[in-house]
């Protein structure tokens, strides 16, 4: 990644917190009225995987 990106662990570690937290469910409320998207294209990535 370029440098000036933080560190993958960071960015990740970030997430984390914001999806324990509830801030990816808000973000995911406020854009798309649902907050199984995310949850959604998991699922249809790893179908897609398998398949």
């Amino acid at each position: 990644m370029p440098g000036h990106y933080v560190p993958y662990q960071t960015a990740h570690r970030y997430y984390l917190r914001w999806k324990r937290s509830g801030v990816m469910s808000a973000i995911m409320l406020a854009l798309f009225e649902t907050d199984d998207a995310l949850e959604t294209r998991a699922t249809r990535k790893g179908a897609v995987r398998a398949g």
